[in-house]
């Protein structure tokens, strides 16, 4: 995540439309790859079994990283539209860590509701996996990083710099 930051950056396709339009491209293909890997398995078991087990619909839309990755693709677009510099999405993106980190796990009772909740907040293992408010902060200390690298002159210098604190 904080390498797709880093990359934001430094691509030429980083218009607020194309950023959003690669999210939504993403997001879909996070769920196409859902399918393929453990959807039409679980499908054909039903249709063989004639049994619809609760745990399909968590092969089918389980989110998983690159539906984060779309979610953080079209949030980005969205602030770079709003003309935000990265040191604001990473203001906003610590607000959103820790509003993440302080909600305990929500449980709506029913699949559909924790898999809506579960793109922003915790839920449950089921519904959710990585979770916009906690995850974005990765992608926004990439950007971050990555325009300071790209106004930075001396590289060696900020690299020894960086060896130096890490």
């Amino acid at each position: 995540m904080f390498a797709m930051g880093f990359g934001i950056i430094f691509t030429r396709k980083n218009t607020p439309k194309e950023l959003m339009l690669r999210g939504v491209k993403i997001y879909l293909l996070g769920y196409v790859l859902n399918f393929f890997r453990y959807g039409i398995f679980n499908l054909t078991e039903a249709i063989f079994t004639g049994e619809f087990r609760s745990d399909m619909l968590e092969a089918l839309f389980g989110m998983d990283i690159l539906q984060f990755a779309g979610l953080a693709l079209i949030f980005t677009g969205i602030l770079k539209k709003l003309k935000l510099r990265e040191i604001h999405m990473l203001a906003i993106a610590g607000v959103l860590s820790v509003i993440g980190s302080v909600i305990p796990a929500i449980d709506t009772g029913n699949f559909a509701g924790n898999w809506l909740l579960g793109h922003f907040v915790y839920t449950d293992p089921e519904a959710c996996t990585f979770v916009f408010f906690n995850w974005y902060i990765f992608v926004a200390i990439g950007m971050v990083f990555g325009s300071i690298l790209r106004k930075t002159e001396d590289t060696d210098r900020l690299y020894k710099r960086l060896l130096i604190v890490s």
